[in-house]
């Protein structure tokens, strides 16, 4: 199994928080079937589709009563806290 890219793991939460692989792929407006590539890790969205799927991250956590990232102290902010990871 190869290890997931921060590209894939980004693309994986996204799904999560939407609720489907369609919804993200609606979202980001591409095909669901590069999605699936790209979850797979056989291919890399674009920079722009990728920046997409973490504003999507922030939108989510912003929507969930968490404040926005501007409103967090700078040495509070873990970037890759809001993907789920236990580190």
């Amino acid at each position: 199994m190869r290890k997931k890219t921060l590209e894939m793991r980004v693309l994986e939460r996204g799904v999560e928080l939407l609720g489907s692989h369609k919804a993200l792929a609606q979202q980001l407006g591409v095909p669901q079937y590069d999605l699936m590539l790209w979850l797979d890790g056989q291919e890399r969205p674009s920079r722009i589709t990728f920046l997409s799927a973490i504003e999507v991250l922030l939108e989510h956590r912003d929507t969930a009563g968490l404040g926005s990232l501007h409103s967090l102290q700078p040495d509070h902010l873990d970037p890759l806290a809001f993907l789920g990871e236990n580190r």
